[in-house]
């Protein structure tokens, strides 16, 4: 692979879905590079062509599964033994959530920002085993500090669950100084890293948590069903697979005797797609080795300020994301739609105007744009543009159908 940052232009090439719209919702899923899409063509032809069952092949396979943790270890600034690849960062975040021995009374923290792949494990938990769950009511992200702090110290905590970036309000919040006031407080701090991981350069190690997923299909630019999480090292020996299977144990015996692999790897559970294990790579490489996370990090705040600017100064658009805690997402309201509105809007401007973006089905219920490096000014002006014309234009006429049609009216629910 060639190495050498290359320009803008050049690298926007490699991304055919910026080139026929309006790319806004990598927060959802990124485009995929041409690189990944020919590396998981090349493992499905091959795959094909020899068939999937050549255990003379087995150790190719094991070496692209470690070619897979390296780059999400390089992409998070982990070890490559702390990394277990998953399949999204759904899988992750159970993961780390199953493998603690729950007892009832046990309290855990989070935030209402959360998203789903949050709040329903957690729920699950609390079903089950009666743990305490404690939703700490942060605004959009700028109280998170002062909020959590007083929640770590009323009581211990076993857990903190949180996002780095909240995914709803784009805010990004002080996760090096909650994970001291956490660790002070003997409460583990597990992260969903979704939103941050492939859009930012990432210390896991500096930042000192103890849990952190990656997502492969969003700001990696990878495949669908890829992802990853970080266990710290130290915290190996406590995290319990709630799964195991063949690529769980080092060695067994075929009658229940188990010596877990060393590292994380140990929470890893069946085969994988390979195609897509093999895009996830490529992508990975690409972004960290020919984009560059530095400057896709500062490109892509830029942009955002660049739309948080001009959604601001419009009538009748208010802006939701956080100034002092500002990230690649930019979340912002058109208070006279109502939430199926908002909703049609976001679909009418994907079908007619060929600006992707998405909106939030709960409160804060807004629209999101995602900035991505990839992206250029007349894609965020386009946006302030047509933002523009349907706040003029106001609710009346937008088409509410589908999975919108079913959101509260009211912004209180």
């Amino acid at each position: 692979m060639d190495t050498a940052l290359k320009p803008l232009e050049s690298l926007r090439r490699e991304l055919p879905a910026v080139a026929t719209q309006v790319y806004l919702n990598t927060g959802t899923a990124g485009p995929l590079p041409l690189v990944a899409a020919r590396a998981s063509a090349s493992e499905a032809a091959r795959e094909l062509r020899e068939g999937r069952a050549d255990f003379t092949t087995w150790g190719r396979f094991f070496a692209d599964l470690a070619r897979a943790r390296e780059a999400a270890a390089r992409l998070l600034g982990a070890d490559n033994d702390e990394i277990a690849l998953t399949h999204h960062t759904s899988e992750g975040i159970n993961i780390a959530l199953w493998g603690h021995d729950w007892q009832a009374g046990d309290r855990i923290l989070t935030t209402t920002l959360e998203h789903d792949a949050v709040t329903i494990p957690l729920g699950l938990l609390r079903a089950r085993y009666g743990v305490e769950l404690d939703f700490v009511a942060i605004g959009r992200g700028e109280q998170a500090l002062p909020a959590l702090a007083r929640a770590l110290g009323e009581r211990q905590a076993r857990l903190l669950v949180l996002s780095h970036v909240a995914y709803g309000t784009g805010a990004e919040l002080p996760l090096a100084e909650l994970t001291r006031l956490a660790h002070a407080a003997d409460t583990a701090v597990l992260v969903d890293g979704a939103q941050t991981c492939g859009a930012r350069p990432l210390d896991v190690h500096a930042l000192e948590v103890d849990y952190y997923t990656l997502s492969g299909q969003k700001w990696v630019c990878g495949p669908e069903k890829t992802g990853a999480l970080y266990v710290r090292r130290d915290r190996l020996a406590t995290l319990r697979p709630t799964f195991a299977s063949y690529f769980s144990a080092r060695r067994h015996d075929h009658r229940g005797a188990i010596e877990w692999q060393p590292g994380a790897n140990r929470f890893e559970t069946g085969m994988v797609y390979r195609p897509a294990l093999a895009g996830f790579v490529a992508s990975a490489r690409w972004l960290l080795e020919v984009v560059g996370l530095e400057r896709a990090w500062a490109r892509s705040l830029a942009l955002a300020a660049r739309a948080r600017d001009g959604l601001a100064a419009l009538p009748g658009v208010e802006l939701i994301t956080p100034s002092e805690q500002a990230s690649q997402l930019v979340a912002f309201d058109l208070p006279a739609f109502s939430p199926p509105q908002l909703w049609g809007l976001a679909a009418e401007l994907a079908r007619r105007e060929r600006i992707v973006i998405r909106a939030l089905p709960h409160a804060p219920f807004a629209l999101r744009a995602s900035c991505g490096w990839f992206n250029d000014e007349a894609d965020v002006d386009r946006l302030i543009e047509a933002i523009a014309r349907a706040a003029a234009r106001g609710p009346d006429g937008v088409v509410v159908d589908g999975y919108g049609a079913g959101l509260p009216q009211s912004r209180e629910t």
